[in-house]
This record gives C-alpha cells, sequence and structure tokens, in this order.
C-alpha cells in the first residue's frame, strides 16, 4: 500500500501516462483478494495453541494497589 503511489508515479513518469501503473497496482490487489479468497484455515486448531511455557503471569498490580481501590485480591486473574 506504500508503495502504490511511488509505482504509479514511476510509471506514470516513464509513460506519460498514469494508466499502466494503475492497471498493475488492480491486478496485485484483484491476485492478493483472489488469494485471500482461497486461503484455508488450519485443520488442527489446536496446532495454534500457546506453548505450555507462555503461562499466564501475574497481575502487575500492585496487592496494596488492589486493596486501595477496593478491588478483590484475585482481580486480573491474579491469586490472592
Amino acid at each position: 500500500m506504500t508503495a502504490g503511489p511511488i509505482v504509479a508515479g514511476l510509471m506514470a513518469a516513464a509513460t506519460g501516462s498514469y494508466e499502466l501503473g494503475f492497471t498493475i497496482l488492480a491486478v496485485l490487489a484483484g491476485m492478493g483478494s483472489v488469494f485471500f479468497i482461497l486461503a484455508m484455515p488450519r485443520s488442527d486448531p489446536a496446532s495454534c495453541s500457546p506453548p505450555a511455557s507462555m503461562s499466564p503471569r501475574p497481575s502487575p498490580i500492585a496487592p496494596w494497589l488492589r486493596a486501595a481501590n477496593g478491588l478483590p485480591s484475585h482481580a486480573f486473574g491474579s491469586p490472592g
């Protein structure tokens, strides 16, 4: 997307018309759309789950801050 105006400008400078540059960009965008539609989800959703080493971390909110704000000790997923 960032290179689109640059490509169109270079093609316009080379050919004197924006038509070729925009045609090339339209074809590339169309191909991207087709590939997106044809993309298949993974057959095994379990393979997308995070590894066990990435277990949830304790809350970074200090216990005194939770208590000062009237939050339960288990707020934000941190065991009390």
